[in-house]
């Protein structure tokens, strides 16, 4: 698991090289000057700022996210609720005419993950750690590089092909997708 996350980070970090240098000249040019001049000064301020919450909140809710938000149910009503905003933001995006407003930007290549990913990981890490610690595991470094290859190489080509198509048309279709299973595993687990 984490070889595939680690792949995916990496295909993320190639798809958007140029990217990375631009916010990273921007951050040394900005500590290095005390200001910000340049958009891409401002663009390494602001992605500093927005992740220290983050983490303070990842840190801090910990427990809350393992237990609370990582079973199915708060994870559906998370996805329909990302879905619906998804909806407005587009809508207001576009000036609530369905057009492309000029100037509009999008973001793609964002991961998008739900809180149970978070624990899957650690769990798995700390299993694979041991095992190979044991030696259980060395008999799966072969498939681990397949799979790690496959996912790389999967996580590069949607990126790109993405990337191309959020420039040109809406995101209504994923907003869509995202509101039906929310709302059709909220249904499932309902029934359940």
């Amino acid at each position: 698991m984490i070889g595939l996350h680690l792949a995916t980070a990496l295909a993320l970090v190639v798809s958007f090289w140029r990217d990375w240098i631009r916010v990273i000249r921007g951050l040394s040019t900005s500590v290095t000057q005390w200001r910000i001049q340049t958009v891409d000064q401002r663009l390494a301020r602001l992605i500093i700022m927005a992740t220290i919450p983050v983490g303070v909140a990842g840190i801090a809710l910990d427990k809350l996210f393992r237990t609370t938000l990582g079973r199915p149910m708060p994870t559906a009503i998370f996805l329909a609720l990302n879905g619906i905003v998804l909806l407005i933001t587009e809508q207001l995006r576009r000036g609530g005419t369905g057009r492309r407003r000029a100037g509009a930007s999008t973001v793609a290549g964002e991961e998008q993950r739900t809180p149970d990913e978070l624990p899957d990981q650690r769990i798995t890490g700390m299993t694979m750690r041991q095992a190979m610690g044991i030696g259980v595991a060395h008999g799966l470094r072969g498939p681990l590089l397949a799979g790690s290859l496959a996912a790389f190489v999967a996580a590069y080509l949607a990126t790109r092909y993405l990337v191309r198509y959020f420039e040109n048309r809406t995101l209504i279709p994923f907003a869509v997708y995202c509101t039906l299973a929310g709302f059709g595993s909220l249904a499932y687990f309902t029934i359940a």
